[in-house]
Formats: C-alpha cells, sequence, structure tokens
C-alpha cells in the first residue's frame, strides 16, 4: 500500500514540474533594439580602456632591460611602443580606473612616474 502511494505522490510530482513552464514574450520594438545593440557591440573593433604607463626612455637596451625587469617582478602582460625618439613602457588593459588600482598602486610604489593612460585597444587584447 505504501508503494502505491510513493508511486502516486511521484506521479502527481513530475505532472506538477511539468505545470511550470514559463515562456517570455518580447515586444517586438525592444527585441529591434536589442538586436541593434548587439550588432553594434560586435562591428566594434576597438574599445577603450586604461593602461598603466610605468616608464619612457630614448635607449633601447635599456627599455628592453627594463621591460623584461618588469615582467620578472609583476604577474602582467607588458609591452612597449616607440613614438619619435622615445619608447614607452606600458602594462594592463582595464575598463575602469578602479579596476587598476591595486596594480597602478603596486607598479607605483618601483616606477614613481606610473600613470594611467586612455587608449583604444582590439577587443582580443582585453580578453588575452
Amino acid at each position: 500500500m505504501k508503494s502505491i502511494g510513493i508511486i502516486g505522490l511521484l506521479l502527481w510530482m513530475t505532472t506538477a514540474l511539468n505545470a511550470q513552464k514559463v515562456t517570455i514574450t518580447i515586444d517586438e520594438d525592444v527585441k529591434a533594439q536589442v538586436m541593434a545593440y548587439n550588432n553594434e557591440q560586435l562591428s566594434k573593433r576597438m574599445i577603450p580602456v586604461y593602461r598603466i604607463q610605468f616608464g619612457a626612455t630614448s635607449d633601447r637596451r635599456a627599455m628592453e632591460t627594463e621591460l623584461a625587469n618588469f615582467k620578472s617582478e609583476f604577474n602582467l602582460k607588458a609591452d612597449w611602443f616607440q613614438k619619435g625618439p622615445y619608447y614607452y613602457l606600458k602594462t594592463g588593459a582595464y575598463r575602469s580606473k578602479l579596476e587598476a588600482y591595486p596594480d597602478f598602486k603596486a607598479i607605483s610604489s618601483k616606477y614613481g612616474s606610473a600613470v594611467f593612460i586612455v587608449e583604444n585597444v582590439k577587443k582580443q587584447f582585453v580578453l588575452e
């Protein structure tokens, strides 16, 4: 008798679970706006980010040495670029200054001239 009661209870629970379907309907205007936003985001190749510039020098060898020292001391991806006679050392790609602040604090303790810069980078750079 108990087994029939348990089977009946299980059957009732499975039918109760099937009765709890939820369907969401989206207004056509909202759907069009969401699709337009998604398409715009997909078409953007570059996004603005905060980066930390921690050095600038005109000596290429000094730049390479400092970059190697930085990479060995900090667990951050760093790179350089040349503009005119100067080589600039940069690291990070942060969406906000608040997100970058812990790394900035650590870097500025060794590199007193570290500053935030805003730069447009490819999305893949942020994801790596």
